[in-house]
């Protein structure tokens, strides 16, 4: 049996589909993700939960990752071409 990541299948959710087992709102669960107090990534604009890490979250068994200030610091489009120096 061939156990390449790249073949294995990943579920992910989306907030809406996360939000009735929470019992919350979509809008709820991108908040928690943006704080990190969900497990998630973003694809492009969209918000996607692993499954799994959903799952260990629910049973409480996931914890967020901790990281330095410096390297959570949100990225705001205004933020990223301040950066790039493209705002006036």
């Amino acid at each position: 049996m061939n156990t390449d990541p790249s073949e294995v299948p990943v579920h992910v959710l989306t907030p809406e589909e996360a939000a009735p087992q929470l019992r919350v709102t979509p809008q709820c669960v991108r908040q928690q993700l943006v704080a990190g107090k969900l497990p998630g990534f973003r694809v492009g604009r969209l918000w996607r939960i692993p499954s799994d890490q959903f799952c260990a979250f629910l049973r409480g068994e996931w914890t967020p990752p901790t990281a330095a200030p410096d390297d959570r610091q949100p990225l705001g489009r205004r933020l990223f071409r301040r950066q790039l120096g493209r705002v006036r």
